[in-house]
């Protein structure tokens, strides 16, 4: 195994485990409304700095709903194919 290839899936696992956050924050914001909730404050500072840019390529929803994580979401798959492809 090569450098680069043990890079690669390192780094495929850490984007694994970051979609995976993105996804429980998701549905946690369902459920919790209290942004002093322990879970949620957990959730919400390790996604966070992952999702502020998504947000800002993004016009406000008039709905209210944050389309965020769907754009990190599919970012991360993208890089995830480079990463399959390239290794």
């Amino acid at each position: 195994m090569n450098a680069f290839h043990a890079f690669g899936s390192i780094l495929d696992r850490i984007l694994v485990y970051i979609e995976l956050v993105i996804f429980i924050r998701v549905i946690a914001s369902l459920f919790i409304r209290d942004m002093n909730n322990p879970i949620f404050g957990f959730l919400y500072t390790i996604t966070e700095p992952f999702l502020s840019p998504f947000r800002s390529l993004m016009p406000k929803s008039s709905l209210g709903l944050d389309f965020s994580p769907i754009l990190a979401y599919l970012f991360i798959e993208v890089l995830r194919a480079i990463l399959d492809w390239a290794g």
